[in-house]
C-alpha cells in the first residue's frame, strides 16, 4: 500500500472515532504533529489578548514536532492515559494541553483537561469527549518545559489576578 493510500486510511479511521471504545489517539506518523501549551479563563488570569488562540483557548507556547521519537513519546503517554471511556464527565473543562494533527489534509485537534479527566477531539466543526487520567501530565509538562515552552499554573495553584 502507498504512504498516501495508508494515511488517507488512517485518516478514514480516525474520522470514525465516534462510538469507538478504544481511545483515539494522534498519529505519530501524521504530516503535521504540534504539540501546545494553552490556558483556559478556569485556570489562569487573562493579562493580555492573546497573540494565538486554539478552539478559544490562549496559546501560551507550541513545538511543531518533527522528531519521531519525541511524537512516540507524547503518543504513548496519551495512549497510557486515554481509556477511552464515554463518561460520564465532570462539567468542568480547563484545558493545559492540546496537540493539533493533520493527516492526509485533514485537521485533528486533541484539547486536554488532566484536571477534569476529558479529553476533547475536534475535526471542523464535530467533536467528542472522551476519558483520560492524568497519567501523561507529567510527561507532557517535561516535553514542553524542556522546550522552553510556559506551563499554565497547575490545579489548585494561585495565581496573580
Amino acid at each position: 500500500m502507498s504512504r498516501r493510500l495508508h494515511r488517507l486510511v488512517l485518516a478514514l479511521v480516525a474520522t470514525a472515532f465516534v462510538g469507538c471504545n478504544s481511545a483515539p489517539v494522534p498519529d505519530v506518523d501524521a504530516d503535521s504533529f504540534v504539540f501546545y501549551s494553552i490556558k483556559s479563563p478556569g485556570n489562569a488570569p487573562q493579562h493580555l489578548e492573546a497573540l494565538e488562540k486554539l478552539h478559544g483557548y490562549e496559546v501560551l507556547g507550541k513545538i511543531d514536532i518533527k522528531d519521531m521519537k519525541t511524537r512516540e513519546a507524547v503518543v504513548a503517554a496519551f495512549r497510557e492515559g486515554a481509556p477511552g471511556g464515554d463518561g460520564p464527565f465532570a462539567s468542568c473543562f480547563f484545558p493545559r494541553h492540546a496537540i493539533s494533527t493533520i493527516v492526509a489534509g485533514k485537521r485533528i485537534d486533541y484539547v486536554i483537561c488532566f484536571e477534569c479527566g476529558q479529553y476533547r477531539i475536534i475535526q471542523g466543526d464535530k467533536w467528542v469527549v472522551k476519558s483520560v487520567s492524568g497519567a501523561p501530565s507529567s510527561t507532557f509538562n517535561s516535553i514542553l518545559t524542556q522546550a522552553g515552552v510556559t506551563l499554565a499554573p497547575p490545579p489548585g495553584a494561585v495565581s496573580e489576578p
